[in-house]
């Protein structure tokens, strides 16, 4: 089995009361949304399924009342303007897979 690349988030969403809500897994698919992963990219980096990655950006549209993926990206950037970090290179890990 492939060994999976460290899964370490750029950015830490803040807590509120609309986010308290989120597991922490959905938490770290918010934050690697809110920096441009898709779902292919962020299922490698986290080591799940990109199938479960869509089920979980599923659950935060529903659970923060948004209706899409531009919603989504603009509530996580309007909570932490730090959002807007772009992703690291895809050549820092890409061997790793």
């Amino acid at each position: 089995m492939a060994k999976c690349p460290a899964a370490t988030l750029l950015v830490q969403l803040p807590l509120t009361t609309s986010t308290m809500i989120l597991t922490p897994r959905e938490h770290e698919v918010w934050a690697y949304v809110a920096q441009g992963y898709s779902c292919k990219l962020i299922a490698k980096r986290l080591c799940i399924s990109e199938y479960t990655v869509k089920k979980h950006r599923a659950s935060l549209l529903a659970k923060l009342g948004q209706h899409n993926g531009i919603e989504l990206i603009r509530s996580a950037t309007a909570k932490n303007p730090m959002a807007t970090m772009r992703p690291p290179s895809r050549s820092r890990w890409r061997g790793a897979g």
